[in-house]
Parts: structure tokens; sequence; C-alpha cells
């Protein structure tokens, strides 16, 4: 058995503890080609041992033959792999797997196609090609570091800038060199980006192909190529006539075949031969410079025997300038051939082991290239030969090194040896940038020829992962230097150089430009900045700057090719040689591009088309990978890191092939890591090595959180199974979402996790969203949370062995087990870390806080209207009215009835709404009509958006409308289409002017029960990899998309779906639908809700972009809250419904991030009683949410229809809306860092037992404690109170809880307890209103609670309470009440005219209130003294 290289098997003790970030992988036995083990022998490397010379030479044949594609690969075949790391590593991980099936060259698709009998041109095959390259991977970071700060750096920079100097000036120089240089560090900036997002073959030609047009790419790559292939002879040519220096006589064509034959010999050293020659060379070439600059300078100051002080005299005598501006531009080809190859180090990244880790750090070197190479050498230059030189106009080529101006200089010091040295440094150049053209020109046409675009034997890649025939190619092409003795070679070589001179112009700006459209179309698909491993540091501002420079260049040599600088007129035919002499790379470039285009009949990318995906090494891995960086980064000294004490443990048991679903990082975005140690950590992981087995350890306690030892784990392709223990009788909450005990029972229990769609919220079942997270409450001892991040179906058991051992065991249908362990240790740690894990919640705008209407079974709009009317009749007040399906025409998305909805008259009652500062919300499903005159499916059919069934066509369901289609959110076009089916319906001044949208039946809900529906469109049982549909949809087989040949349908493991037979598909979409990206539906389906959620707040965005956009959701998975806000779903008007309300808030709010939740009060099924109305309108004003929402088969139950409902309603709105800024600051601290807005008693007192199953109770926020009615009918309440000091909400009456049940009788409809706990501070405004816009012009009061010791604390956030960004007009004020003074203090941004009326101090002597009247401001900080 082989492992992975982080940890030796043979060096494991039975048990060992593992670092963070560290990676244990096991493997099946090793193979890397066909013969490699027979009967039993082990395979020997390369040159060592056995076999004699016969088999050495046998073994040097047989590394010429192509590799085998089945045989291709970094590691073997794995069994699984586990990774333990503190989340974000870096680099390529150590079991990458590389695959030839559709990737490389040795087999898969072809990239030029056949379709309706006409050529096009297949850009995804194209991509997998270069991403798929079979060329070896030896460069390590050393050599790439090298080779950007010397590499390719020749004739260019030591010979031409003779000719630069003496056409322009030492300031033309200087301004030219410098100008290419900024605008070369932005390109190289740019290229390091995608270079190390796609550290793909041929890198220039595939950006361009993939970020801008087939086209340009196929252009651009044979520019590059052809740049490259004559700069060959042309450096021979150099290297040849430099030997002249020391003898004119001796016969150049034999240099030109010593230095042939060598460049040569070294590119068959494969690349780490080109590698370790560039660094010698480079080595070579930086000391020479150094050297040449301190010798400069003291040239210059006089400092040499024969010479005196020279300054800066040759800058006024013979000029700064030679030939004025034309002088000038005539610089910049020359400094583009000199700069030529610093981009060489991103063409090396798809040969580079760990290019996420070594490409930033050599792409950072570019600087030191530009500064001492060329601006501070050429200014030492400049200042050293007068641009009169005769040495520099004598010349017999831009190749003759006896024009160096670094010779000349250094000659005219009076030296004799020096020159020499300085003549053999451009010898080792020359020799340097030949090294790099066989290198830049092989893998560029390796590269054309994976794209379609060259001669497929170019593709020809050896088993020691060198592209042979393209290196033998163009290393032929340097046979042209043999024409070095010929009188002619002088225009040869201009007509080389007219070739190579403006391609890197082209290159670079082509880089630019493909840099600016990856960024749009990162942000297009939605990907977070934070995941792109090394960022450009000027951005797309950069590149904008650095494609502005390269065109401007262009026309600068255009206009002096035209209208060269010479005393003589110029023929036509001399001024067209000359054009063709200074710009052949212009035409060059267009025949190629045109040719290709007629050819091909192409078009430029679009953002919404462009693959970003195929090539990254890191795809779908960003936390194994940036854990691994991580991992190294925390062993650097102290001085070299910031570190801080880990909280958190991820863990990932996975195959090694890669094979195995795991969740899209874009779907759910890994958190970044935290930069611990073992030492600091308070996680510990330990396992044991066989049987296999693993533990958590919390180290401060030695408490064993997670332990697998008494079960084997089970890792199957439709089946994983792992248990843990847990203590005797324990405290296990979350796993939501469902309508059981909030203290989940722990004996013979199972929850599963699949969303359904399920009314009434029946018990013991799935319901609408999957949080496969628990929290485990062990009292004094600390709460730790674990989340295992899978969006497969799942059923997960709790319950006790046959040897009594109490346990929770993760039955799951696919996927991997990627763990969060969360160590806490107090509960509201747990909260925020897992909000750190799946994203921080989205901020809500403050008028969502409001009271809500709605109600399936509006007939009519004037219903609408009428209800409106009513409420303001009534005096309750009423912020948002919502529109359910009943507006709709056929219960279509996007449209209105004509007659019973006109869009007019919906905009009237919008309006009417946004005139009285109210709101409108509208809701939405994802089933879209399958019609033909129906325009969003038109539109949806157009971009090809909608899901597919195996045989290619759209997959079809029922829902509202009847036959329907649903989007696919892992397409590339559905989030554009999308978001223009909201822009254009709710269009601000055409369309219906909502506030904010509403998604149902997302989980997806299908009527179709069973697998039966529209049976010819139904898919195969299987999933396939290479099947008619997934070619069409995705070509090729990517990392993590599921193993192939799985049945989809009915796995061997059935979970507990409540729904109809049971079957996975049952009322849903079917699990074999393939999405866009090669996923099935059987792998995420979770996902879906969620995915619909996030479009639709992207949507709003793109809608407003300056204000927060409002979604809410039925069907959530982990990280929802990050996007929507979510109700319950369809309860019933019961009494159970209205506890079980409690449970639910509790679970999302304090352990799923979702701090934004709610019920349908007074329930949405069946018919609503006045006194359990009354006492849910009382309840529902202490929860986030809060909206009356009823079924159109339930009587309607507006507040305004019973006398005690209408009572209990008024007081219940009047409390929450002074209570506003208290909620809205609870929401702020939620989005800001987690911190639960709700929670269980036990949150506060994590050792008080009592409270650990109280289900009936809740902290709303940090201060109060709601105790509702709970018993149906009842009029009292018993209710728990720890033991603290606590104060009646209602009375300000001071009550010792002493840890007892207290009891109320005689409590009102229109009555509710709520405490506040001693120690806290709550600002409220002094009165209500009818809108929270009302509300916020009011008056604050403070109340004062304090604790046992006399002190308390309170916090109030303010802002305008719509905008996205608010920047820096925002109040963060901390109240602080020390016993006898209080103190507001923090920032002060928000301008307001609100003030703090008086602040009120509870639990005085004998219960006495204290009042200290105002006014205080809140534009800064104020206080006083008792």
């Amino acid at each position: 058995m082989t492992v992975d290289r982080e940890i030796e098997m043979g060096q494991l003790d039975r048990t060992r503890s593992l670092a963070e970030g560290s990676t244990f992988t096991v493997r099946r036995q090793s193979r890397t080609s066909d013969g490699d083990h027979h009967h039993g022998h082990p395979h020997n490397a390369v040159g060592v041992g056995g076999g004699g010379m016969k088999a050495r030479v046998g073994r040097l044949i047989d590394s010429f033959r192509r590799e085998h594609p089945e045989n291709v690969r970094y590691h073997d075949d794995p069994s699984f792999a586990l990774h333990v790391t503190d989340p974000e590593g870096a680099g390529d991980s150590p079991t990458t797997t590389r695959t030839t099936n559709g990737f490389g060259s040795a087999s898969g698709v072809a990239v030029v196609r056949q379709q309706n009998g006409e050529r096009y041109y297949d850009l995804r095959t194209a991509n997998s090609r270069t991403a798929g390259t079979l060329l070896a991977r030896e460069l390590k970071g050393r050599h790439l570091q090298m080779i950007a700060i010397g590499g390719s750096i020749g004739t260019g920079l030591f010979v031409a800038s003779g000719k630069a100097l003496s056409e322009g000036g030492p300031a033309a120089l200087l301004i030219a060199y410098t100008f290419v240089g900024v605008m070369l560090y932005c390109t190289v900036q740019a290229l390091g980006e995608l270079a190390v997002i796609f550290p793909v073959a041929g890198s220039f030609s595939a950006f361009s192909t993939r970020f801008l047009d087939p086209s340009w790419g196929f252009a651009m790559g044979w520019n590059y190529a052809l740049q490259w292939i004559v700069v060959l002879p042309l450096e021979i040519i150099a290297g040849a006539m430099t030997i002249g220096y020391w003898n004119e006589s001796l016969n150049k064509s034999i240099f030109v075949a010593v230095f042939l034959l060598v460049i040569i010999t070294i590119n068959l050293f494969g690349v780490k031969g080109y590698g370790e020659a560039e660094f010698v060379f480079a080595i070579v070439k930086v000391t020479a410079v150094v050297g040449f600059i301190l010798l400069g300078i003291v040239i210059n100051i006089g400092g040499t025997p024969t010479g005196g002080y020279i300054g800066g005299k040759y800058w006024s005598d013979p000029g700064a300038f030679n030939n004025g501006f034309k002088g000038l531009c005539s610089v910049f080809v020359t400094a583009a051939f000199a700069f030529a190859g610093t981009e060489l180090v991103g063409l090396a990244a798809a040969e580079t082991a760990n290019p996420r880790k070594s490409l930033p750090t050599a792409i950072k070197q570019v600087f030191w290239r530009i500064t001492l190479f060329y601006i501070v050498s050429l200014a030492l230059v400049g200042l050293l030969v007068p641009y009169n030189e005769p040495r520099l106009l004598g010349a017999k080529s831009i190749a003759d090194a006896s024009a160096s101006p670094f010779v000349i200089a250094i000659e005219s010091a009076g030296t004799t040896i020096l020159p020499s040295i300085m003549n053999g440094v451009i010898l080792v150049s020359v020799i340097s940038v030949g090294n790099s053209s066989v290198f830049g020109s092989s893998r560029t046409l390796a590269a054309l020829a994976e794209l379609g675009q060259a001669p497929k034997v170019f593709a020809y890649v050896d088993r020691r992962g060198r592209p042979l025939v393209a290196i033998l190619a163009t290393s032929s092409v340097g046979l042209l230097a043999f024409m070095a003795n010929s009188k002619v070679h002088g225009q040869i070589f201009d007509w080389l150089l007219a070739i190579s001179g403006l391609s890197s112009v082209f290159t670079w700006g082509s880089t630019c430009l493909a840099h600016v459209r990856l960024r749009k179309a990162w942000a297009y698909h939605h990907r977070s900045v934070s995941d792109i491993a090394f960022r450009a540091q000027g951005g797309t501002i950069g590149s904008w700057i650095g494609l502005f420079c390269n065109c401007l260049i262009l026309v600068g040599q255009c206009w002096v090719a035209i209208w060269p600088i010479t005393n003589e007129p110029l023929s036509p035919s001399q001024r067209a040689q000359n054009f063709f002499l200074q710009c052949l790379a212009i035409p060059v470039v267009l025949i190629f591009l045109i040719g290709h285009k007629l050819y091909y009949r192409t078009s430029y990318i679009k953002v919404e088309d462009m693959d970003i995906d195929t090539g990254r090494r890191d795809f779908g891995r960003l936390g194994i990978i940036k854990a691994q960086e991580e991992e190294e980064r925390a062993s650097w000294p102290k001085w070299k890191r910031v570190y801080r004490t880990d909280s958190r443990l991820h863990v990932l048991i996975t195959d090694t092939d890669y094979e195995v679903f795991q969740v899209q990082e874009h779907a759910l975005p890994r958190p970044r890591s935290q930069n611990a140690t073992t030492s600091t950590s308070d996680l510990q992981f330990g396992f044991t090595q066989s049987p296999f087995t693993f533990s958590v350890t919390r180290r401060s306690t030695g408490d064993i959180l997670f332990d697998t030892a008494d079960t084997p784990l089970i890792f199957e392709t439709q089946y994983i199974r792992l248990r843990t223990r847990l203590p005797s009788n324990p405290n296990i909450y979350g796993l939501g979402e469902h309508s059981d005990d909030f203290r989940l029972p722990t004996k013979d229990y199972t929850r599963t996790l699949w969303n359904s769609e399920s009314p009434n919220i029946p018990p013991n079942a799935n319901l609408y969203g999957s949080h496969p997270v628990y929290f485990d409450h062990r009292g004094a001892a600390g709460t730790h949370g674990v989340f295992l991040l899978s969006s497969n179906g799942m059923d997960i058991k709790l319950g006790t062995s046959d040897q009594g051992q109490q346990y929770l065991e993760y039955n799951v249908i696919g996927g991997v087990f990627d763990f969060y362990f969360l160590a806490g240790p107090r509960p509201a740690d747990v909260s925020k870390q897992y909000a750190d894990v799946v994203g921080l919640p989205a901020f809500v705008p403050y008028w969502a806080l409001g009271f809500h209407q709605c109600k399936y079974g509006y007939k009519t709009i004037d219903d609408v209207r009428q209800v409106v009317r009513n409420y303001s009749d009534a005096g309750i007040p009423l912020e948002t009215m919502w529109g359910d399906i009943d507006y709709m025409d056929g219960h279509r998305d996007f449209t209105t009835n004509p007659v019973n909805y006109s869009l007019e008259k919906v905009q009237e009652l919008v309006q009417s709404l946004h005139g009285n500062d109210q709101h409108y919300v509208q809701i939405l499903d994802p089933g879209i009509h399958r019609a033909e005159n129906y325009p969003t499916y038109i539109r949806g059919a157009e971009k090809d958006v909608f899901l597919k069934a195996e045989d290619g066509s759209f997959y079809r369901g029922r829902q509202w409308p009847g036959e329907v289609v649903w989007p696919d959110w892992f397409h590339s076009n559905t989030q554009g289409w999308w978001t223009d089916e909201i822009k254009r319906f709710y269009d601000t001044a055409s369309g219906i002017n909502v506030d904010g949208l509403w998604v149902d039946m997302n989980e997806a809900s299908n009527f179709c029960e069973t697998t039966d529906c529209f049976p010819s469109s139904s898919a195969g049982t299987r999933a396939t990899r290479n099947g008619s549909y997934i070619d069409k949809r995705y070509a090729d087989p990517v990392p993590f998309k599921g193993v192939p040949n799985r049945d989809l349908f009915k796995p061997a493991y059935r979970i507990q779906n409540h729904k109809y037979t049971g079957e996975l598909s049952a009322n849903t979409l079917y699990t074999n639908i393939t999405n866009a990206d090669g996923t099935h539906q059987y792998d995420t389906h979770n996902l879906y809700g969620t995915m619909m959620a996030a479009a639709t707040h992207n949507a709003l965005i793109s809608r407003k972009p300056t204000l927060r956009p409002f979604v809410l959701t039925r069907s959530t998975f982990a990280g929802a809250g990050r996007v929507a806000a979510h109700w319950f779903g369809d309860n019933a008007s019961r009494w159970d419904h209205y506890r079980i309300t409690i449970r639910q808030l509790m679970s999302f709010a304090a352990m799923h991030a979702m701090p934004f939740v709610g019920s349908d009060v007074c329930g949405f099924n069946e018919n609503a009683t006045e006194k359990m109305c009354a006492r849910w309108a009382l309840l529902g004003a202490f929860q986030p949410f809060y909206r009356n929402h009823a079924d159109s088969s339930a009587n309607q139950q507006e507040f305004y229809l019973w006398p005690n409902v209408t009572k209990a309603a008024k007081k219940a709105i009047d409390t929450r809306y002074k209570l506003l800024d208290y909620i809205y600051t609870s929401l702020w601290k939620a989005s800001t860092d987690g911190t639960p807005n709700a929670s269980p008693l036990w949150f506060f007192y994590p050792s008080d037992s009592n409270t650990f199953g109280i289900q009936t109770q809740w902290m709303f926020g940090d201060a109060l404690l709601i105790s509702p009615v709970v018993d149906d009918n009842a009029t009292s309440v018993s209710f728990y109170l720890p033991d603290d000091l606590w104060y009646d909400f209602w009375s300000f009456e001071q009550k010792a809880g002493g840890g007892q049940t207290h009891r109320l009788d005689g409590l009102d409809w229109d009555e509710i307890p709520v405490h506040i706990r001693g120690g806290t501070i709550v600002p409220m405004r002094t009165e209500s209103g009818n809108t929270t816009a009302q509300v916020r012009a009011k008056n604050f009061n403070i109340i004062v609670a304090p604790a046992k010791d006399g002190t308390a604390r309170g916090e109030l956030y303010l802002d305008d309470g719509v905008s996205s960004d608010v920047d820096s007009n925002k109040s963060e004020i901390v109240f602080y009440w020390d016993g006898q003074s209080f103190a507001a203090n923090g920032t002060f941004g928000f301008d307001t005219d609100v003030q703090v009326e008086r602040v009120v101090i509870l639990g005085g002597e004998g219960g006495q209130v204290k009042t200290q009247e105002g006014p205080w401001g809140l534009g800064g900080a104020f206080g006083f003294h008792l």
C-alpha cells in the first residue's frame, strides 16, 4: 500500500494526532504502466538497478513512446482519502488525478465537429483538452522565480537597446522602456491571476479562445508560436556574431551548430532541463546586471582611473531626445521586443507542480525584472553612452554585439577584461532566449494541436511529458541560423524581427482583455473574488491600463512604420517595405483571424457562456487546497504569521479519484482559514490505522466529542455510513427542518434530510429544508457542533447500541463525509462558528420587520385593496401586502390576470401602498409553463436554461400552471435569464414595482407523485458519463460530478422519505436528471430551493443595486440565510402548530444561521379560531418575520375579523414597533458575526440542566425572555426563570428567577409574559406608528435592567434601513451602566434628528424605577451620573 506524501503509513503509531491541515490518504497499490507489476515483483524506477544496460536502453527508448491514457495519473486508483484541515489550503492537492478520457490528447472528444453538415468549434472540449495536458509538471518554485526575474532576457535588452538609444536618445529610451514596463507589470499581474486559476497548456491561446473568441485564440496561438519560432534562429545568429567579438575570422556556422545543439539538448531533457538551465542562466544575468549597475555608477561619478565625472552631460550634449516624438515612438517596438518572454512564466504554469503556490511568488519577481534589468540599467546606459556614439551607428544589425551599449559603456571606461565578460554574458543570454524560444513555441504548438488548431501530430507527448514532435519541429527552424555567414543575414534578421517584434503586443493586450472578461464571468456566476488565489494588484483597472498601453504602442508603431525616421524621401514601395518590416505581425494576425473565422463561423464568447471551471486544479477542492496552504503557514515563525486560536476542524473523507459528488463551491462557498496550529487549536484529531477510525477531542477538557471506534465506516458508491458515540442521555439539537421536539429524541429516532413539500408539517418527517448540523450540549463541559457538508439524501439515526452505548449515525445515499467540527465552547460560539462556515446571513431592510398580510384566495385586486383599507379602518398597522399566485394569469410567473388583477390596477395598488410608506411583495414559483405562446418560456428555451431529460428534451412535470419545465440553476445562462425576466416584469416604471420577492414550491415540488408522468421524456434509470444527453450538456467528465453507473431512482439503501411511496423522485424532480454542470438531481436535489433563492437575490440586486434585496424562500439548505429569509411552510391552524413554531424559530435562528424566520401566523391550512389566533398574534410579534397567511381553502383570518384578535394584534404590533430597533440591532449582529437573534434559554444558562429541554420559551435578542401561553384555549402559563435577576417587561417589576418554575393565571387574550434579563439595556422608541417609516421618526427611551452586580450593557445600531452599502453612514452605539453612571459610546456616523428622551433605570432600592430625563442627541457620545 502506498500513501500520500504527507504521512507515511509505516511511520504512524497505532494512534496518532494530526495537525489541522495535514492529509492522510489510503490507496491501492501503485501502477504506472502496463507490466509494471508482473508476478508480484515490484517495479523499479528508470535508471535504478535491475536489467543492466539492455534494460536501461529499453527504458530510454520506451520513454519516447506515448503514454497510454489509463496510466497517466499523478497517483494511483484510490480507496478513499481522509483530509484533516483547518479550512483553506492552496496549491495542488497531492492527490490530484490526471485523466485523459476527454481531458487529454490521448483520447476523448474531437474539438472540431460536424453538426447538420456544418463545421463547428466545440469550445468546452477545447478547454478540457488544454486542462488535461499530459505535459510533465516538474517545474519548481525556484525555477519559476528565476524565469520570471531573468529568463529570456537576451539581445532585445543587451544589443537592440543600442539601436533604440541611437534613434530616440536616452530620455526616449528611458520613457519607452518605463512605459512598456508599467504596461507589462499590469499585464503580468493579469496573467498571473489567469494562470493560477487556469494553469492550462498554451495559456495565451487558451485564454483568448476561452474568454474572447476561438478565432482570436487561434490567431493569438499562431502569433505567439511564430514569434518564438523566428526568435530561435535570430538569437543563434546573435550568439554566433558575439563570438566574432574575440575573433572575426572564425566560421560562424560552427558556433551556430554548437548553439543549436546545446539548445535542443537542454529541451530534450524536458521541462526540468529547461527550468534548471534557465535557473543558471538567470543567475548569470542577474549577477551581471547588478555588477553593471554598480560599475556604471562608479564610471558615471568618475571613479575609474582614466575617466572623469560624467553625470548627465550626455542628456544635454548631444541631448535627451533624438528625432523628437517620432524617435520616442520608434523605441516602443524595440522595447516590446526586449520585454518579450516576461510572460513565459504564465506558459510555464501548466508544467508546474503547484502553480497556486509558486506562480504568485514568481509573478512578484517581475517588478524586480523590470526595475533592475530595464529601468535602472538603461538609465545608466543613457548616462554613459551618447546617442550619436559611432559604434551604435555602425552596427551591421541589431544582433551585432559590438554595438551593445552595455559593452560600449564598459569599453569607454578603459577597462580591458570587463567588455569580454559582458560579451560572455550576452552569449549566455542569447542561448537562454534560444532555449526559451524552443520551450515557448513547442508548448504553444502542442496546445494548438490539443485545441484542434494545429496538426494533431504536434500534440504528441511522450512518457516523460515532453511535446517531442513540437520540440523537434521548432528546433528545426533554427537551421535558418546557418545563414549567419550570408551577406544578407542582416536583412534576414530584420524580417525575422518584423514577425516577432509586435507579436508580444498582441499577446499582452489579449491577456489583459481576457482577464477583464474572466472577472466579468466570475461576477456573473456569483463567485467570490476571495476564491481567487492570486489577484492582480491592479484588478481590472490595471488590465484596462495594460490594454490601453498596448493599443498605444500599436498605433505609435504604425505611424513610425508609415512615416519613418529618415532624411531621404521614400518611394511607395520603400514605404510599404518599411511598414511590413515594422508591423508584419498585424497582417499575420489578421490572416489567421479571418481565415479561422470564415472556416468555423465562430463568434465572440458571451459572459454567460464562459467556462470558468474546466482546467482549475482547485475545482471543487478549495477547502482542501486552502487547508494545505494554511498548514504550511502554520509552520512559519511568529514574525511571519498572524494566527488565532482555532475553533474549527475540517475532516474530509473522499475518494482520491475525485469522482464522488461534492457540493459545488459556488453553491456553498467554503470558509476562510483561521491560521491555527495544533498547539493552539482546541480541537484535536486522532485516528487508528487498522481498522480505520477517528476521533475529535477538546484539548481544554480532554472530552471526546466525536468517536467512530465502535462501528466500521462504510464508503460505497451509493451508501456511506459513519457512527459516533454520544454521552449518556445526550442533549442533541438541530438537524432541521422538522416539527419534532427541539431537544431531539435519542431512542430509535431518525431524522431524514430530503427536501419535500410537506403540507401540515407532519411529525417525524422530512420537511422543506435540509440542515445537516447538530449541536451537542454537555452542560458545564461546553457545547460543540458538527456539520456534515452534504446535499445528498440521508437518514441520521439516534439510538442505543446493544451494548448500551448511545450513538448518532449517518446513513447517506451518496457523496462524501465532509465534516466541520465546531469547538464552541459556549453555545453562541457554535452558532457563530457555523455561520462562518456556511456564510453570514443577509441583513434585511428595516421595513421587513413590520407586520405582513397575505392570503391565497384574494380573488381580485379589489379584494386586496379592501383588506388594506380594513386594516387601516381597524387601526391595525400594516406594513406589507403580499400577492399569492392569485395575481397570475393561469398561475404563470411574470404575468397578471387581465380580468381580476390587471397590470394597471396592480400598479395603482403598489403606488398607493408606496404613497403610504407601505410595501408590496409577490410570489414566484420555479415551474415555468411549457407553452409556445408564453414569452418567459420562449426566452428560457432559447437560452437552453431548463432541465433536460436523457433524450435531450426539456424535462416536464406538473405544477400550478399545468405542464411545466424547471430552470437548471447550474446552467451558465440561467441567472441571466432569470434576472432579465424579473427586471422586465418588475420594472420600476412599466412593471410592478415590488419591494421583495417570495419563492415557493422550490423543493422542487412536482404534482407528479411517481415517475410515470410524461414517460416519453423521462430519463434512464442510471447515471451515465458518455450518454447522448450528458455529451450535449457537459462534454467531459470533471471532478466531483458523481460516480457513473449508479441507480439514481432506487438506491439499495432507502431513506425514510415521507412522500407518497417513499421513492426519491416522488412529488419532486426526477433524481436521474443531469444538471448543466454534469451533476445529477440525485446529488443536488436539496440545493434546488436555495439556488433559486440565490438567483432571485442576485436578480434583485441587479434590479436595484443600491438597495438590500428581500427574498423569502420555502425550501432551504445550509447557508440559505446568506441570500434569503424563510417561513416555516404550510402549517395548520392548530394549537400544536402554534407551539411548534417556537421550536422551529430556535432551530433556525440559533443553529441554522437563518435569523429572519417565522411561521404563517394563525396557521395556513384549516380554519383558525379566535382564541388561538389572538395568542398567535402575540407570539408572532416576538419572532423576526411576522406574517398572517392562509390557504384558499381556509376561512379568512385577518386580524380585524375578531374582537379579541384585534385587541391582541394592536398591542402586539404596538410593542413590536417600539422594539423595532432592538430587533434590527440583533439582526445586524447576526449578519456581522453570526450571533443568534433568537435562542433557547440554555444558550444563556448552559450549566442549568432545567433549561435543556425547554421548548416553549425563547430568548428574543439578548435581553427579552418570551414565555407565551401555550396550552389550548388557556389563560394561564407556567414558565421557568433561571437563577438570575429578571424584570417584568410590562410593569418593570423586579423578579428573582431562583431557577424555578413560575405561574401566571388569568391572562387575558392580549397578554403574553415577557421578561427583561438582568444585565441588559433595551433601546425602545417612545411610541409606535402605522408604518415602520413613521416609527423611525420617533425618539428613544433607554431601559436599563441591572444585573446582580448592578451593571448593564446594550447596543443600538442605526442606518438608513435600506442601503446595501451604508459605508460609514451608520451608528454603532454601546450603552453601559456601572451602577451610578450611564455612558453611550461608539461610532455615530448616521445623521439623524432622533434623540434619546429619557433613560429608565430599573431595580432600584425597593424595586424603585429611576428616570433620567434628556434629551440627548445621537450624533455623538453622551452620559450622566446619578
